[in-house]
C-alpha cells in the first residue's frame, strides 16, 4: 500500500503498468514544458474491520475499480525537478453480507528535487465507500512528503487528518486501503 503511495517515478510506473495489464501513454505539454505519462490500471482491494476501526465488527470490503494515474515532470532553468501525480480510482464495493457501494480515491502530490532523486512536497489524498450497507468509509489527509526515487524511504508528516487513514510518518493504511 506504501509503495502504491511511493510510486513516484514515471519510469518504473509505465513499467509496472504494461508488466500487469494496464495501459500508459507518454507525450510532452510543450507549451509548458512538462513531460506527461498517463496510466489506467486495474484496481482491487480489501478492508476489514481487524484493520479499520472504523468499519463495524465483522465487516469486511472488497472494492474492484479503475485507476487513471497522471504523472508531470519538468525540470527548470535552476535544474530543479518538478512532480505533479494525480491518481483517481473509482470502482464497486461489496461487503460480506452481500451490501453494495461504491469507492473514490483521489491522491495528489506536488513535489520538488534539487537533486533529482530526493523530493519534498505536499500530498492530499482521500479515500471514500458509500452505500446503503454498514461499510461506509471516509478518510483523507493532508501531509508533507520526503521521498527518494529508490523507495528506500518515505515520510508523511501529516498537515491535517480524518477519519484514521494512515499510520504516519511511513505507514502502513489503516482505513485506507489503496
Amino acid at each position: 500500500m506504501v509503495k502504491q503511495k511511493l510510486a513516484m517515478v514515471v519510469g518504473v510506473i509505465a513499467t509496472l503498468v504494461l508488466a500487469f495489464g494496464g495501459t500508459a501513454s507518454a507525450h510532452n505539454d510543450d507549451d509548458h514544458g512538462w513531460a506527461v505519462t498517463v496510466n489506467h490500471n486495474p484496481v482491487s482491494w480489501t478492508l476489514t474491520w481487524e484493520q479499520c476501526p472504523n468499519l463495524p465488527r465483522g465487516i469486511a470490503l472488497t472494492g474492484d475499480g479503475w485507476e487513471v494515474f497522471t504523472s508531470k515532470t519538468k525540470i527548470d532553468p535552476r535544474g530543479v525537478t518538478h512532480l505533479q501525480e494525480r491518481s483517481e480510482k473509482s470502482g464497486s464495493v461489496v461487503d460480506n453480507a452481500g451490501n453494495t457501494y461504491r469507492f473514490d480515491y483521489l491522491n495528489t502530490t506536488r513535489s520538488t528535487s534539487s537533486d533529482g532523486a530526493n523530493f519534498t512536497g505536499i500530498m492530499h489524498d482521500i479515500f471514500s465507500v458509500t452505500g446503503k450497507g454498514p461499510g461506509t468509509v471516509h478518510n483523507g489527509f493532508v501531509a508533507r512528503i520526503e521521498f527518494d526515487t529508490t523507495f528506500s524511504y518515505f515520510r508523511a508528516n501529516p498537515i491535517s487528518q480524518f477519519g484514521n487513514p494512515f499510520q504516519f510518518p511511513s505507514g502502513p493504511g489503516i482505513c485506507d486501503p489503496i
